[in-house]
């Protein structure tokens, strides 16, 4: 599977080569690719308001994070990766890159609340140094329409307890 990638790559890299060459002019073109950051928006607000969230009263804005039993269990960072893509995008804005790739797990599995909270954020550096975005979707992304019950077990809750967030109708083994 590697090997198709590769040549993929290769192939989608000399037929763009030989477009940035056209008509006698040299393009330069430069791209950030920033997979599986698996964003997770610790600002994001439920569309029905069900969970108040935690109140940071340093920043006066609630938090939704996860627990961090959730971070040491898993692969990934839940809380920290907001802050670590908004730093690779400030990054990327100060060198001049303008073109990102999200090459698949965007999300944590497209989670309408965190999936929200990335658009907001695209947007926010699309106006800010004019970037352009393209995702593909990965096995963590939405792959089913968003009214499916889920949820997690894992959030952080009031007094460092956890706090189970789910659907109606989703089965707490989800």
């Amino acid at each position: 599977m590697y090997k198709n990638i590769k040549y993929s790559l290769i192939l989608a890299l000399g037929i763009f080569g030989n477009i940035a060459k056209a008509n006698n002019h040299e393009y330069s073109y430069r791209v950030a690719f920033m997979p599986d950051i698996h964003f997770h928006d610790v600002y994001g607000q439920f569309a029905d308001n069900s969970f108040s969230e935690l109140k940071n009263s340093k920043i006066g804005q609630n938090a939704v994070i996860r627990s961090m039993y959730a971070q040491l269990a898993s692969t990934r960072l839940f809380n920290e990766n907001y802050f670590a893509l908004r730093t690779a995008l400030d990054d990327a804005g100060k060198k001049g890159i303008k073109l990102i790739a999200l090459p698949g797990d965007f999300t944590d599995d497209g989670q309408p609340l965190h999936l929200r909270g990335l658009v907001k954020i695209l947007q926010e550096y699309e106006q800010k140094y004019g970037m352009r975005f393209f995702a593909t979707p990965g096995n963590h992304d939405p792959n089913r329409p968003f009214d499916m019950p889920a949820g997690k077990a894992n959030f952080l809750g009031v007094d460092g307890k956890t706090q189970r967030i789910f659907s109606l109708g989703a089965s707490e083994c989800t």
